[in-house]
């Protein structure tokens, strides 16, 4: 769960923050102030800090999640490359890659390949998404366009990336100064015109360091390839030892493919000048997070019937819940809690209050 902690702790600093600068304020008061803080204000305060803290655990458990199916799908990929390899260039090859990937077009399967390996993982996680839309799963152009109109969109915040690929960022902020310096611009020099202009360069631009393992890069088939493309998976930082893929941060950036199944040094490798990033982790975090949304917004009914799927819990255990905890019953089934475990001390919350609205009516 990387991104937990750079997700809670910024709430909690920035609620550290509000209370030094009032410690601070309140220090250099000559007298403690009179204040009369309403009751109601206290309790909507409150409200709004729990809410926020949800919001916050909520959103590391939809990364997690991501991040869970993701790990599924390289696992997948470098199993299936493993399995194939051996046959490359051997009069079984084709025999190996149609029992592999049922129905793959031979020789043209490298996104295929990836979209097999993605719906794998996705089958072993439970889910029902379609990341990747019925067309775009067959050819490397038809990739480009559905995959770069549907996950441009704003909520998708940054899944997808076209153009030159550096390196680090470093090379990137070399580029960049490059760039501006021809416009007479510096990094130096703050302007409304210098942030048009490092927007203009992002646009056709970025960098491997914010780019998720387990992205699927179309990359140009032969160096200086125009129309020509090829589908590889962005592993992250790592190296080969006897055939396999270890993660190092240390190591170099690396890939694996289908089609010509193979692992190896990424920017070696393939021509990074244009390039196509579809970042599966980003991508999957807002899915789930628009999925969850949807069960959350169900009846109480369909929520019961939800929740209590597979389990041994009754509709009547959960018929005294407010919504609100109907909701919260829904997240722990979404999320893999132990369901009974979690509506046990509900229940006997409910049970306390309406035996109170009972004896409140006598």
């Amino acid at each position: 769960m990387k991104l937990y902690r750079k997700v809670v702790p910024y709430i909690l600093l920035g609620s550290a923050a509000i209370f030094n600068h009032n410690s601070a304020n309140a220090q250099n008061q000559t007298s403690a102030p009179d204040f009369n803080i309403s009751q109601d204000l206290v309790a909507k305060a409150s409200y709004k800090i729990n809410e926020i803290n949800n919001y916050a655990i909520t959103q590391s458990r939809l990364i997690a999640r991501a991040q869970n199916t993701r790990d599924m799908y390289i696992d997948n990929m470098l199993g299936a490359q493993k399995r194939l390899a051996p046959y490359l260039g051997k009069k079984g090859y084709k025999k190996a890659v149609s029992q592999e990937l049922p129905g793959a077009p031979v020789g043209l399967h490298c996104v295929y390949g990836q979209y097999t390996q993605l719906m794998r993982a996705l089958n072993e996680s439970g889910d029902t998404l379609n990341v990747i839309p019925r067309g775009a799963n067959s050819a490397c152009l038809q990739f480009k366009s559905i995959m770069g109109k549907k996950y441009s969109k704003p909520e998708y915040g940054g899944a997808i990336h076209e153009g030159h690929v550096y390196e680090t960022d470093s090379a990137y902020n070399a580029a960049l100064a490059k760039y501006l310096a021809t416009r007479g611009l510096s990094l130096d020099k703050p302007s409304p015109k210098l942030e048009e202009a490092k927007k203009a360069f992002a646009k056709n631009n970025f960098s491997a360091e914010h780019i998720n393992p387990g992205s699927i890069w179309i990359v140009p088939r032969f160096r200086g390839a125009k129309n020509k493309f090829h589908a590889i998976m962005f592993l992250g930082r790592g190296r080969v030892e006897n055939g396999n893929f270890i993660p190092d941060e240390k190591g170099r950036y690396m890939f694996a493919a289908h089609n010509s199944e193979r692992l190896g040094d990424l920017f070696n490798s393939w021509d990074t000048s244009n390039v196509f990033s579809a970042d599966i982790e980003k991508i999957l975090t807002v899915e789930y997070g628009k999925e969850l949304k949807r069960l959350e917004s169900m009846s109480r009914e369909k929520m019961i019937e939800y929740i209590i799927a597979g389990t041994p819990v009754k509709a009547a255990d959960l018929m005294p819940l407010p919504r609100s905890e109907l909701i919260r019953m829904v997240q722990a089934k979404y999320f893999g809690d132990d369901i009974k475990r979690a509506i046990a001390p509900q229940q006997q919350v409910a049970q306390i209050a309406m035996q109170q609205m009972h004896q409140d009516r006598v």
